[in-house]
């Protein structure tokens, strides 16, 4: 996006395999990150041998680039502890998702809601959401613990995984997002469910309104009607 630097780098041949470029490429990152910038994007030929090196350095494939014989990658540079998703990393968002949403959604929604909700974040569309850069990771001690997505300033698909959940991991995705969604927009808006509703609201959030979403029946669930509030907050305060 319009916020994201892209850079591009070259050596020489007979200067490669000594560490010249991943020196260059921690300077020029240092130099983003003192500038303010969150992240940095490149695009990269596939066929690319450098492509291993750029993967060191932190960045991930998000998608294809200007056409199909390039990826598009972006790293974090002011995130901690939280990453841009890849591509390589769809199915274990997926899996934080609907993991999160089967365990502890029965305490508050019929099963009809929660079946809805497993169908509502799934593949195809996490995988378009990363295709733009959008979807991010927390990692515990490279453990992928928690997700998180960030379109504009609506702030979406946001769990830990039941097990991890205290500690602040909710707290750190949610930094991320928020810092992240400051740098274009002076407010974060967000739909809470039932169980995060006190989360959210301990960080600052407000209620603005409340909207149904009417779930057809499916297989064997029921018709059901699911209630849920929109709720604001606003940023740098």
């Amino acid at each position: 996006d319009d916020e994201t630097p892209s850079f591009s780098i070259a050596l020489y041949k007979p200067y490669r395999g000594r560490g010249i470029g991943t020196a260059m490429m921690r300077a020029m990152l240092g130099e983003l990150r003192e500038a303010g910038y969150a992240r940095a994007s490149m695009s990269v030929q596939k066929e690319n041998p450098a492509l291993r090196l750029y993967e060191r350095m932190g960045f991930r494939i998000v998608g294809d680039g200007e056409d199909a014989t390039e990826w598009l990658m972006v790293v974090d540079l002011a995130l901690e502890g939280v990453r841009t998703a890849g591509i390589r990393d769809i199915e274990t968002v997926h899996a934080i998702a609907q993991r999160t949403i089967r365990e502890v959604y029965p305490g508050s929604y019929e099963p009809a809601i929660v079946e809805a909700c497993c169908r509502l974040h799934n593949v195809e569309d996490i995988a378009s959401d990363v295709a733009r850069a959008r979807v991010f990771l927390l990692e515990d001690d490279g453990r992928p613990v928690g997700t998180g997505t960030l379109d504009g300033c609506h702030l979406t698909r946001v769990f830990v995984l039941p097990d991890c959940q205290g500690g602040g991991r909710g707290t750190a995705i949610m930094d991320a997002l928020e810092a992240l969604a400051s740098r274009c927009h002076r407010a974060a808006v967000l739909d809470s469910s039932k169980p995060a509703e006190r989360f959210y609201e301990h960080r600052g959030y407000r209620v603005t309104g409340v909207e149904t979403w009417d779930i057809a029946a499916e297989g064997p669930f029921p018709a059901a009607t699911l209630i849920y509030k929109t709720m604001v907050k606003l940023l740098g305060e």
